[in-house]
Parts: C-alpha cells; sequence; structure tokens
C-alpha cells in the first residue's frame, strides 16, 4: 500500500498510478501519480478518468460526450461508463 503526501488542498482527492504512453503529449508518463477530484460534470477538454466498457480505467481528455487521446484512439461515452473525475495535478 502506497502512501502520497499531499496538501490540504488536495483533500478528497484520489491518486492513480498511469501505466501506457497514450497520454505523452499532456506530459502525463507511464509510472507518474496523478491526482484526480470527484467531478459529476467534468467540461470539454479536461483530462479525465474514466472506467470504459467495464474494461478498465482510461486517462483521456474529455470532448463533447467522447473521450479523445493524441495518439488518435476515441471512445463515446456510453451509460455503461463511468467518470470518476477531473485531473487536478500529476
Amino acid at each position: 500500500d502506497e502512501r502520497i503526501a499531499v496538501g490540504e488542498a488536495m483533500a478528497g482527492c484520489v491518486a492513480y498510478r498511469v501505466r501506457g504512453d497514450s497520454m505523452l503529449s499532456e506530459q502525463i508518463r507511464s509510472g507518474d501519480f496523478i491526482i484526480v477530484r470527484a467531478d459529476p460534470a467534468p467540461r470539454t477538454g479536461e483530462i479525465v478518468v474514466a472506467w470504459v466498457n467495464g474494461e478498465g480505467c482510461v486517462v483521456n481528455k474529455l470532448s463533447r460526450g467522447k473521450l479523445t487521446s493524441a495518439a488518435g484512439w476515441s471512445h463515446k461515452l456510453t451509460p455503461e461508463d463511468r467518470l470518476y473525475g477531473r485531473l487536478v495535478a500529476v
């Protein structure tokens, strides 16, 4: 069980370790920790963490009802998908 010390401004946030390099254009690399704040309505252009197709978590940009990456991947959000929150720090 790993722990990360953060300030009060990050209270209520969750940290995830990134696997993969699909977000290199956003300076997010495999092995980085990202800090995510729960947000039921993230805005277009924000980087979000989502559970997609019941298969796993992804970190991608939200764009008009779909998730996209600079690597060309995209996924239209469905009722089965779940947005966990938006990125607040790397």
